[in-house]
């Protein structure tokens, strides 16, 4: 079980038709405010692995796997790389706050798809080989496109990349070396751009 699509992306690239794999929040549902159903109770309760984001944005994944007594292994993606403090000032309950968006460089997917594969040789050994030669490849193809970003961004007469809303591509912005602004410190309908 996976809770939002990139680790669920990743680990279908890795284990194919070798695992039956659940999205538990379907695209276009805030994970921010997602309140889990018995349903997706069970299929925690029934995962093997159950991957997640990780932080403060789903500490409602760490109540559920709390709550079923069958508790799978578990992977947090933010476990797998460096985390980059936001570089607003706010915090939460006095810490700072860490950009949670880890899987959209290329470089952090490559050490997640890594880290799921580990995950699933270590559940099914049968199928290690199975699993280290997709994510070989899956880790390849995640190469080149970092070659592709680089190269743009080498080649790119500007570096500024200004979002709308919160940026939540720090990680991608980082790796190649973007200059980035946001018009918004955080996602609401009440925020007002500054001057």
């Amino acid at each position: 079980v996976a809770t939002i699509f990139p680790p669920y992306d990743f680990t279908r690239q890795i284990a194919a038709d070798k695992a039956d794999i659940t999205l538990l929040i379907r695209p276009g549902t805030d994970m921010h405010t997602y309140e889990p159903t018995v349903q997706d109770m069970e299929a925690v309760q029934n995962a093997d692995l159950f991957i997640y984001n990780g932080g403060e944005s789903d500490k409602w994944a760490e109540q559920l796997l709390q709550s079923v007594s069958n508790e799978p292994a578990v992977l947090a993606m933010t476990d797998c790389t460096q985390m980059l403090q936001e570089e607003h000032d706010h915090e939460i309950h006095g810490q700072p706050e860490y950009d949670e968006h880890v899987w959209t460089s290329p470089m952090n997917a490559i050490k997640i798809a890594e880290a799921i594969r580990d995950e699933l040789c270590a559940l099914d050994e049968a199928n290690a080989d199975f699993y280290t030669r997709n994510a070989e490849e899956y880790v390849v193809q995640l190469r080149e496109l970092d070659d592709l970003f680089r190269s743009v961004t080498e080649n790119a007469q500007r570096r500024t990349v200004v979002f709308a809303d919160k940026f939540p591509f720090r990680y991608l912005a980082e790796e190649y070396g973007l200059e980035c602004y946001a018009a918004f410190p955080g996602c609401s309908e009440q925020s007002e751009p500054s001057v």
